[in-house]
């Protein structure tokens, strides 16, 4: 700047008058303040150092009244600042905390504006990376989203392989943020899922467990209950593709069911707009990844295995690490990326470790992996029969304290898990072994460990329940992309809103017409219908289905595993279902479908 810049700008530096300082940090300084009785405004300075001219520049050009209304920007000589609109409010931290959570329909239509603002954002190229509770403010008007200090521009620097420095907010921000993968507008709708429901439970969802029992019991509807696990799917490319899609969603007007066909990202995965979901008690069970006729039916009998693998010869005999499944990346990519790290002759050691042995801590009663690798070709645990119960006698008939039945009656049966970058993927098949009663609610408690035997991260995932007698397949991801583990144990416990309900009756599916297919881009996709056998008289409280599919090696172990969900059938009605996985480096012989309610 030349010096009548210099003076221009400090003399209007100079004109503006401070309320009060708001914020003050090695960030900047941020006041509110007023000039000439005009305002208030917000004024924001920040080193020169620190300063995005570019990020600054284009949320001037935005035009959503949910976002900030930039009023000037000036540089002097060692800050550069930015004026933008005062928006009186509390945020919505603050109001939960003061009035508990949200009806319904408030949060949804809270959600909804937030889609606004970062539709807005994202359309001119910026990803928020930090929507949470404390950055919204509730105004007169409506949401407004503020503090963009983490923000990124798209296209505004060298693109890179994924985020290297963590940020966000823990609870709030998606997986990638943590250095799996670079951050994008999929990772701006993994935080509005996660507000919503915050705002339906008043529970912050840092504390995992506490927020899924919350999110478990709190009564919403299926629609909402869906676009909650949509956007916050671990995956990018299972989320929806743009914030259009997650207002279509909520609209109930788009693809519900993941980012379908019409919804997903251009690098996405589609499972099908309210399509159902391959699997059942009477679960298709396939040979491993070949044509599309390679699959058979559970009630067609023996399974010819054929073992295959999915990744590329190339990528075996280098060592390369994979990256997670279900990302897309062209073949002439991977091709190009392999010759370019043979002729520098560095190729990455290691990849995904796989087990099927890890430790595996049942509760009580439970024969814990009894029944790995049985190679049942029925796709069921031994003992189970074709409608997902048990022969299994009646254990603990008189129970009705939660934490006794599950402890007594309810067993882990197989697991498996697989580690990449610091992210776990485990599949675990749960049987009820009581006949005349069924339990609601329950806790997966998984606990990843170093060599040394040390905890490296938790999870607690809640699922609905169990119904009497049945067996249960749950597939579920989690980590904090730190480090791989040695081993992972597993155990079931009752949650605190756990009960125990006397009656047989059970929901369950039925699988017909499994097939797989590879898509030309690394991944395979599953089909198959899940038709309703039987109802559950809403004992569970459910309304919906949801899928889980499992991979399992010539041995029968579990090696992967993946889940969606899809709209409950009419009884005696099927739902034809499409999920699609990126099997990269693993090896698996046969896949089964299960389909349960949700």
């Amino acid at each position: 700047m030349d010096d009548t810049q210099v003076m221009h700008a400090m003399a209007l530096d100079d004109a503006y008058h401070v309320i009060r300082t708001l914020a003050s940090g090695p960030q900047g300084v941020t006041e509110l303040v007023d000039f000439d009785g005009a305002g208030p405004f917000v004024r924001k300075k920040m080193p020169l150092e620190l300063t995005r001219r570019r990020l600054w520049s284009t949320l001037a050009e935005c035009r959503s009244p949910r976002l900030p209304r930039v009023e000037s920007t000036y540089e002097l000589p060692d800050a550069f600042v930015v004026v933008y609109d005062y928006v009186a409010g509390d945020t919505l931290d603050a109001l939960v905390a003061a009035h508990g959570p949200m009806d319904e329909a408030g949060a949804v239509r809270t959600v909804r504006q937030l889609c606004e603002a970062a539709g807005e954002l994202h359309a001119h190229g910026i990803v928020h990376r930090d929507i949470t509770p404390a950055n919204i403010v509730m105004a007169a008007d409506g949401v407004h989203l503020i503090d963009f200090g983490i923000a990124r521009e798209r296209g505004g620097a060298k693109p890179v392989a994924r985020d290297t420095v963590p940020l966000g907010t823990y609870g709030f921000a998606a997986p990638e943020q943590f250095g799996f993968a670079p951050s994008d507008a999929r990772s701006d709708l993994y935080a509005i899922g996660r507000v919503l429901g915050y705002l339906l439970t008043g529970v912050r969802p840092d504390d995992q467990r506490s927020y899924d029992e919350r999110l478990a019991a709190t009564p919403m509807s299926l629609r909402t209950r869906r676009v909650i696990g949509v956007a916050c799917a671990f995956e990018p490319s299972a989320r929806y593709a743009d914030a259009a899609a997650f207002l279509r969603a909520l609209d109930g007007d788009g693809s519900v069911g993941g980012a379908g066909m019409d919804d997903a990202a251009s690098t996405g995965v589609g499972t099908g707009a309210g399509d159902g979901v391959p699997g059942g008690p009477g679960a298709g069970v396939s040979d491993g990844p070949g044509s599309a006729d390679a699959g058979v039916s559970g009630a067609d009998g023996a399974v010819n295995r054929v073992r295959e693998s999915v990744a590329a010869a190339a990528g075996r005999a280098s060592g390369i690490v994979p990256t997670l499944s279900r990302i897309r990346v062209p073949g002439w990519l991977v091709a190009a990326l392999l010759v370019a790290a043979v002729a520098v002759g560095y190729l990455l050691p290691g990849g995904p470790s796989w087990t099927t042995d890890g430790s595996v801590s049942g509760t009580a009663g439970s024969a814990a992996g009894a029944s790995r690798g049985n190679g049942s070709s029925s796709g069921k645990p031994s003992g189970s029969s074709s409608d997902g119960g048990s022969s299994a006698g009646t254990s603990a008939a008189g129970a009705t304290d939660a934490t006794t039945f599950v402890d007594e009656s309810v067993e882990l049966v197989e697991s498996g898990w697989r580690s990449e970058r610091g992210y776990v993927t485990y599949v675990v098949c749960l049987r009820n072994n009581d006949a005349g009663h069924a339990v609601k609610y329950l806790t997966i408690h998984a606990v990843a460990r170093k060599a040394d035997g040390s905890v490296l991260f938790s999870d607690d995932h809640t699922i609905g329940g169990l119904y009497a007698g049945q067996t249960r397949y749950e597939a579920m991801t989690f980590g904090d992309g730190s480090s791989d583990p040695a081993t992972v144990d597993f155990e079931i416990g009752a949650s605190s809103v756990s009960s125990v309900i006397a009656s047989d009756a059970v929901e369950s599916y039925e699988v017909s017409g499994t097939i797989s297919h590879t898509d030309g881009f690394g991944g395979v996709t599953f089909t198959g219908e899940a038709t309703l056998r039987s109802s559950g008289d809403d004992l569970l409280g459910t309304s919906g289905g949801k899928a889980v599919l499992v991979l399992r090696d010539r041995a029968g172990n579990i090696v992967y595993g993946d889940s969606t969900y899809f709209d409950r059938p009419a009884m005696g009605k099927a739902r034809s279902v499409t999920l699609t996985v990126y099997p990269d480096g693993i090896d698996y012989d046969s896949y089964e479908m299960y389909a349960y309610d949700w």
